[in-house]
């Protein structure tokens, strides 16, 4: 299926390797700011999906009918919201085993699914996937083959997005982090992979991870 192919803006970043410019779509940084504004957990782990109209006049009525009251109700009580267009969930802490924010806002994605003719999807996590588990190629919890499911079957265009790249304050090296974010562009492709976020003394932005097959440096480091 075809990548992202709406109307884009240019916008210019430094990549590890040098100046590039990379291609965002014209809708995706108002939409993730409505988000933001919307259903944001200030540093806390959390993972949102929402069906996103492609009639960008129709967002605020799209996202009224998800009152961020009930999500913020939900959450606390531990547990998952599910939503007329938006899932939201935390990540649930259970003895021996963790199960990730991302795989439970997959597990629960099939109201969206029902309704995504004439939608566009966004699935945001506050951090990026995590390499040992979520984005692993090899763990019997990993979110890739969900993901690819998702993102190939029932949305024409998705975007999948981030705030915080995870990096446990600096103590996962980086090579395991470019590896998370390579393995998830194997499986949602790399040209719908964004970070928004807001640069120290800058103002939010939404940047791409990748351009022509190389990570921007932005996407593996805070």
């Amino acid at each position: 299926m075809a990548g992202l192919c709406w109307m884009v803006v240019a916008v210019a970043f430094s990549l590890s390797i040098g100046n590039s410019v990379a291609e965002i779509p014209d809708w995706l940084t108002q939409t993730v700011q409505t988000i933001k504004n919307r259903y944001f957990i200030p540093n806390m782990q959390f993972s949102l999906a929402a069906n996103i109209p492609v009639d960008q006049n129709q967002l605020e009525n799209a996202f009224n009918a998800d009152d961020p009251a009930l999500v913020k109700t939900k959450l606390e009580s531990d547990e998952v919201y599910e939503g007329t267009n938006v899932v939201v969930a935390k990540p649930k802490h259970m003895i021996g085993y963790d199960d990730h924010a991302e795989n439970i806002v997959l597990d629960k994605i099939g109201p969206l699914v029902a309704g995504s003719e004439g939608n566009r999807l966004i699935f945001y996590s506050y951090f990026s996937p995590c390499a040992d588990k979520c984005a692993s190629k090899t763990h019997p919890y990993r979110i890739l083959k969900k993901l690819k499911k998702v993102f190939d079957a029932y949305w024409e265009d998705s975007a999948f997005v981030f705030t915080r790249v995870y990096d446990m304050n600096g103590d996962i090296p980086e090579g395991n982090i470019k590896e998370s974010l390579t393995n998830l562009g194997r499986s949602v492709r790399q040209n719908n992979i964004f970070r928004c976020y807001t640069p120290y003394k800058s103002v939010f932005t939404c940047i791409s991870c990748f351009i022509d097959g190389n990570l921007a440096e932005a996407c593996f480091k805070n």
